[in-house]
């Protein structure tokens, strides 16, 4: 879906935006829904992609057995689900060059679908995705292994065998560009206090311009905007 900036903006500057469901399963789609009109109002063209699995009703099960089929066949297979769609969010940025003439300036990624943000900006490099800005996500791998308890929807963001390699705090600070981490969450969904944030990115804001924004906090429609428009003002 793609919303044109209001007013007209004197240079084109397009947002691709991702979350788990911008159509019937998640109506109350944080970012689609209450996000997308304060960046159209703030001049930006905003792509909403769909990513594979999350696009009609029910397609993304809700009970645990039917959460798990996915990701456990992609483990079978040998394959990722992050991989996938990091490589349908290279596309997307791909469409974004071609319609509009100029690459993404940010790809902005709620919940668990940062993974497959930072995933594309790693083996793409950030020109491609743009900066990133990553919405109430699961602070890490480190975090789900090491928990007793841990949202079922943080499956969709597993590699298998992950933690043998790197962790996602890794990837940021590979990935490069500027980012912009809102609210991160822990295991269980609850927001991560600030020792605890600043422990996890300290090697990653070493080496990459890295925004902490919200930590401690709930994601809200007013939070994200009120950190998500300075930062893309500053690209």
């Amino acid at each position: 879906t793609v919303t044109t900036a209001a007013g007209g903006a004197a240079a084109t500057k397009v947002i691709v935006l991702v979350e788990r469901s911008t159509k019937a399963y998640n109506p109350d789609a944080l970012l689609d829904s209450g996000v997308t009109p304060a960046l159209t109002a703030a001049g930006y063209i905003v792509v909403s992609a769909t990513l594979c699995g999350f696009g009609e009703h029910d397609a993304f099960p809700t009970s645990y057995k039917g959460m798990a089929a996915v990701p456990d066949i992609a483990r079978n297979l040998n394959r990722s689900v992050v991989g996938y769609h990091a490589a349908e969010l290279v596309r997307v940025s791909a469409w974004v060059k071609q319609r509009f003439g100029v690459p993404p300036l940010a790809t902005v990624a709620g919940s668990e679908l940062h993974s497959a943000a930072l995933h594309a900006a790693v083996i793409e490099g950030w020109n491609t995705t743009g900066a990133l800005a990553l919405i109430g996500c699961t602070v890490s791998y480190e975090a789900i292994a090491t928990s007793l308890l841990y949202l079922q929807n943080s499956e969709w963001m597993w590699i298998f065998n992950v933690l043998a390699h790197y962790d996602l705090p890794d990837l940021s600070a590979a990935a490069g560009g500027p980012q912009l981490v809102v609210a991160p969450v822990d295991a269980t969904g609850a927001p991560l206090n600030e020792t605890m944030a600043e422990r996890t990115f300290e090697f990653a804001r070493k080496h990459v311009a890295l925004t902490l924004a919200g930590v401690g906090n709930s994601t809200s429609v007013s939070a994200v905007t009120s950190a998500l428009l300075p930062f893309l003002a500053s690209l």
